[in-house]
């Protein structure tokens, strides 16, 4: 999933690039959250948090909240063009700091981000239902 989101984020610069819209992808951390509990499962919680693991291997939420504010407030930098088809970089943010050239190769690929576009539209056909239903505009090509 976050491969995905990285790719939207990708066909949404070049979308937004004329409306000087700036996006940045952030990695928060693995964040010791409910949902990251549950897929651990109680024993496993159990053992990390008694044993104080838990508050030194992965962060609170308030803590990877930070690289996210960080980089919503960070000024814009000059991203690489896009150019449909090839590998692109742009910002990418770690531990409240832009970590240029850190993402993958695979979150930076155009031609691969609008293959998974058209996957999702094809995997979920009601999705422009549900973006009418929510007043949003639905952009079928990106």
């Amino acid at each position: 999933s976050k491969l995905g989101l990285m790719h939207f984020s990708l066909l949404m610069r070049e979308h937004c690039a004329h409306k000087g819209i700036t996006l940045h992808d952030c990695h928060p951390g693995i964040v010791w959250t409910p949902m990251l509990r549950t897929q651990l499962g109680p024993s496993v919680c159990s053992l990390l948090h008694i044993s104080g693991l838990s508050h030194r291997i992965f962060r609170t939420p308030e803590q990877g909240a930070a690289t996210v504010l960080w980089a919503a407030l960070a000024p814009a930098s000059s991203p690489t063009p896009l150019r449909r088809g090839t590998e692109t970089d742009s910002d990418y943010f770690v531990n409240c700091k832009r970590s240029r050239g850190s993402a993958s190769v695979e979150s930076r690929d155009v031609a691969a981000a609008h293959a998974t576009w058209r996957w999702l539209i094809a995997a979920e056909p009601n999705l422009e239902k549900l973006a009418a239903k929510a007043g949003i505009k639905f952009i079928r090509e990106l």
